[in-house]
């Protein structure tokens, strides 16, 4: 959850996902309030490691997908690397969310859509895209 208040306030930096979206900040962007499978237990101790009930957790305003106004102003690059077919984090209601949003924002933002691969492996088989997407935009 830190991560991505961490990103919001980041200057001149350019930034993949996986600095800013911590696995806990997607539980709480889920929780069983949007779609996606995090396990009870997972969601359970999320609320207990963040002292939250479950109305704060619906009620909450720091979820990366809905924090990056203040990125999209400055022009911050994102890359976003998905497994289409993501269990943990979907796609559909994470990704391709601050995809169109950072888009629609005129900010730039890059996708690599893993077709048919789950939550891992986290990375791509070549690594040359996200090291071309690092040294593009800090140029």
């Amino acid at each position: 959850v830190h991560h991505d208040r961490r990103a919001a306030s980041a200057q001149d930096q350019a930034l993949s996902l996986s600095d800013i979206q911590g696995a806990e900040a997607v539980l709480l962007h889920q929780g069983g309030f949007k779609p996606g499978k995090p396990s009870p237990a997972d969601w359970q101790s999320v609320l207990k490691s963040y002292h939250l009930t479950e109305q704060e957790a619906k009620e909450y305003k720091y979820c990366p997908v809905d924090a990056f106004g203040p990125l999209a102003q400055r022009k911050i690059p994102i890359l976003l690397v998905c497994g289409d077919s993501d269990h943990d984090v979907p796609f559909d209601v994470n990704g391709k969310v601050l995809h169109e949003r950072y888009k629609a924002a005129g900010a730039p933002v890059e996708l690599i859509l893993k077709p048919g691969n789950d939550h891992h492996p986290h990375s791509l088989k070549d690594p040359k895209p996200i090291v071309d997407f690092y040294l593009k935009a800090w140029k």
